[in-house]
């Protein structure tokens, strides 16, 4: 009885902790150089990075488990997601499904799913990703700065590059002069934030407002095709509601999208 037991256990562990090892484990480590036709093209304004690998499959699997938030309800507890860190090392967050795309707009996009969550490691922080072919998508903001995980592939491949808004290369030469200073001459104080405490705004009152968005053909040649360009539009509005969000309590519902392939 025992001995049947014991080998019962055993072929649990056999079976169950390699998977558990291997899900979402990321492992610091050098990448393919892949050829301009197949590098991930925001690899061109990054000036320096952090390289990992993970099973690209573990990602999947984890984020297919993710509930679904609805708009006006109480978040739901959401699923723990393991993410690298610009350090070299890795953070837990906490994530729902978020849906801010129209169906029409699921139509466009395919298998892509966005998500939002919040810090396990560092409840400073929320993170706004999305996945579909491209690989994942993520901008983590807390007290610490801004981050980004992005696939160094066009299309995910297990192959990923971590980086800080400082690492951006800078392009052209606009600046934004508009300071702290400013707000508080003309009133306007309450708008501004603490940044430790980035969901509270959000949780309090959020407004929702519609929003339709063209793109250039420039735009759709730059990532690849119509699939593509849609996709990087929603990660692109993700990250733009994240900071919204945060910052003033909106979010913006996407109900129209036409990402142009004639330049005329």
């Amino acid at each position: 009885m025992c001995s049947a037991l014991l080998r019962k256990a055993l072929l649990f562990c056999a079976f169950t902790l390699p998977s558990l090892a291997i899900a979402q484990a990321w492992f610091v480590g050098p990448t393919t150089e892949f050829f301009d036709g197949q590098q991930n093209p925001v690899l061109r304004g990054v000036g320096d990075y952090t390289s990992f690998r993970v099973i690209e499959s573990s990602i999947a699997a984890t984020l297919a488990n993710a509930p679904l938030a609805t708009v006006g309800g109480d978040d739901p507890e959401g699923i723990v997601l393991a993410l690298p860190q610009r350090n070299g090392k890795v953070k837990h967050y906490r994530i729902v499904e978020w849906d801010f795309v129209s169906p029409v707009i699921r139509a466009q996009i395919g298998e892509q799913k966005v998500y939002r969550g919040v810090g396990i490691d560092d409840p400073s922080e929320e993170v706004y990703l999305d996945y579909s072919r491209r690989g994942l998508k993520a901008m983590i903001r807390g007290t610490g700065g801004t981050t980004f995980v992005e696939s160094m592939n066009r299309v995910g491949n297990g192959e990923y590059f971590v980086y800080s808004r400082q690492d951006s290369v800078r392009v052209g030469s606009w600046d934004c002069h508009v300071v702290d200073q400013d707000f508080a001459k003309n009133g306007l104080t309450d708008l501004i934030v603490p940044q430790s405490t980035p969901s509270s705004r959000a949780l309090q009152s959020l407004y929702r407002f519609q929003l339709a968005l063209n793109t250039t053909a420039e735009y759709t040649t730059f990532h690849g095709s119509e699939v593509l360009a849609a996709q990087a539009s929603v990660t692109t509005m993700a990250r733009v509601n994240g900071v919204y969000r945060t910052d003033l309590g909106i979010e913006m519902e996407l109900i129209y999208l036409k990402n142009w392939t004639d330049p005329n």
